[in-house]
């Protein structure tokens, strides 16, 4: 694996294209219509609990005590980049910030920002997999998808605190979300039928509780 300190990802086209199986658009269509009975919600924070380690580092920024619940608001740019703690995937998804039909392209919105953490343009043959449940949870899943993934809050000790660790590599990426809409659950690891140290593999899990 490639290890390196950066602030940012690789850019990522986000629309399908004729050499990608990605089609954004089914993607859309088909997550739009099973989440319009997404309920609304009472809570107003969220607390963090992140468990891991990205090669031989397992330096994570401590979480706060506790964290406002974003309103999931939309505006003229589109939704609000509101990420999570790790892989800055949304932390609420609603109706009306998941896709807005006929949008200018400088618009985002929470698909956008799913659709950048689950696929990538450079690897044709990654799927992203989405599946509804029978309590209204939700759930989004790639099993292999070979790309640089950013993982906020860990540090390498000999590295300024301000540059989170990415690392280059072949990833099962998923993440599950309330039938509120609120995330509950982002994981990712590392790919590898022949690699045993942990040093060389990558386990992180943030789990997401409300209040």
């Amino acid at each position: 694996m490639k290890v390196k300190l950066v602030t940012c990802l690789l850019p990522i086209l986000l629309s399908a294209s004729c050499s990608s199986r990605f089609d954004f658009n089914k993607f859309v269509k088909d997550v739009n219509s099973q989440i319009s009975g997404i309920k609304d919600t009472a809570f107003t924070k969220y607390k963090v609990e992140v468990k891991g380690h990205v090669c031989d580092i397992k330096t994570i920024a401590k979480p706060a005590e506790s964290y406002t619940l974003p309103t999931g608001e939309v505006g003229e740019k589109g939704a609000k980049k509101e990420p999570s703690y790790v892989l800055a995937l949304p932390m609420r998804i609603t109706k009306d910030n998941f896709y807005k039909e006929g949008k200018e392209d400088s618009e985002r919105y929470t698909s956008d920002y799913l659709s950048s953490i689950f696929t990538y343009t450079q690897d044709i043959h990654s799927k992203v997999k989405f599946e509804k449940f029978d309590d209204g949870s939700f759930s989004f899943t790639t099993e292999k998808i070979s790309r640089y993934v950013t993982f906020k809050h860990f540090y390498h000790p000999d590295g300024p605190d301000s540059l989170p660790v990415e690392v280059y590599g072949k990833y099962f990426i998923s993440c599950k979300y309330s039938n509120e809409g609120l995330l509950i659950k982002e994981t990712c690891k590392s790919i590898s039928s022949v690699e045993k140290d942990e040093n060389k593999t990558i386990f992180v899990e943030t789990t997401f509780t409300y209040e």
